[in-house]
């Protein structure tokens, strides 16, 4: 699962890389996303690279950078963050414990997360990044 979630992190920074550069003139993103297991949405007991959270209700500010985590779960190079805060918000019925899927839904999906360019990032500046 560990390598799942570091997945949606580097989807993220792809996304905002294409974003940045504004490759074929993709200007704004959205990450949309689908879980079936309660692991990618609360915490348990994972304990592995647990830079790579996407629990229900995490936040990270903007430009935030993941460090490389080497190893079979992680990611060999630093991720870039958009230029905007990413909160992991899923559709949880959050009355109930253990948590599960919001009106009766069979999966946990993920709120979209926009992704924007950095502010005062000219196209020029895009361009070098």
């Amino acid at each position: 699962m560990t390598m799942f979630r570091m997945g949606f992190y580097r989807d993220l920074d792809r996304l905002n890389h294409l974003v940045e550069t504004r490759r074929n003139g993709i200007q704004r993103g959205i990450f949309l996303a689908v879980v079936n297991e309660r692991g990618y949405v609360v915490r348990g007991r994972q304990r592995v690279n647990e830079v790579y959270q996407t629990y229900h209700g995490t936040a990270l500010g903007a430009n935030v950078r993941i460090p490389a985590c080497p190893g079979p779960n992680g990611c060999e190079h630093e991720l870039i963050m958009p230029g905007n805060p990413v909160s992991w918000r899923w559709s949880v019925d959050e009355q109930r414990d253990p948590v599960v899927p919001r009106n009766g839904m069979r999966h946990f999906w993920l709120d979209p997360i926009s992704i924007y360019p950095r502010a005062g990032t000219s196209e020029l500046e895009a361009l070098a990044i």
